[in-house]
């Protein structure tokens, strides 16, 4: 590896982070384009005949700025997270590489395949519930703040966005050599419990299908980790 000065370092450092921002530019653009059908497909989610209102003037306006610059931010990472690592590689250590290849490269994966498992499993008996509670009864009329609405399903969203990243973090952690599979096999029975213990504080409701269903998905998580570690012989 070539030795560099610390302003050629500053240099480079500089120059990825301008590309970074330059390419959040046409994110924006796109995100501002893909807003209108996400929002529809998370419309599409509730349960039938739930009605949306805007609470306040310029609350649909609000809703679209935040979505698109989600939108932007979630298109651009993968090609943030390229020039974070690009940054670091040359001075990094060949074990340092594999950790860091699995952390951005595998847990970008997970994060798309938790955003996945919960928009197309979980999302729709959640909100089914937690909206449609109390209807047949006549007790409410099914009509929400947009606003209110689309803050819920992000938070659903991210929430079993992060909780995907269990397997990379139990991963990185065995190759560090601080868990071992014998270790995870061992206490199941306490990480069994402890995904429940987590799905009651990480889901943004109270309600218990939200806490069932992230429990079950954490403790197959931890399952997948633990076959995963074994195969690797750790």
């Amino acid at each position: 590896m070539e030795d560099w000065s610390a302003e050629e370092h500053l240099t480079e450092l500089r120059t990825r982070i301008l590309f970074c921002l330059l390419f959040f530019v046409p994110t924006l653009l796109v995100g501002f384009w893909l807003c209108p059908h996400f929002l529809r497909s998370l419309e599409g989610l509730a349960p039938k005949g739930t009605i949306f209102f805007q609470l306040k003037p310029g609350e649909l306006l609000f809703v679209y700025v935040r979505l698109t610059c989600i939108l932007a931010v979630v298109l651009a990472l993968p090609f943030c997270l390229f020039q974070v690592a690009a940054f670091l590689w040359p001075a990094l250590k060949k074990k340092e590489k594999y950790i860091l290849v699995t952390l951005f490269g595998g847990g970008s994966v997970l994060f798309a395949l938790g955003l996945s498992f919960a928009y197309g499993v979980a999302l729709r008996p959640l909100l089914g519930f937690l909206l449609g509670f109390g209807v047949d009864l006549s007790l409410v009329q099914p009509q929400y703040s947009l606003d209110y609405f689309v803050a819920l399903v992000l938070g659903l969203l991210l929430v079993f966005g992060i909780m995907f990243q269990i397997p990379i973090l139990l991963f990185v952690l065995a190759l560090l050599d601080l868990i071992s599979s014998a270790q995870l096999w061992t206490y199941w029975k306490q990480a069994l419990f402890a995904s429940f213990v987590i799905a009651a504080i990480a889901t943004p409701t109270p309600d218990p299908i939200n806490m069932l269903i992230l429990g079950c998905a954490i403790a197959g998580l931890y399952a997948i980790s633990l076959v995963l570690i074994k195969l690797c012989g750790k």
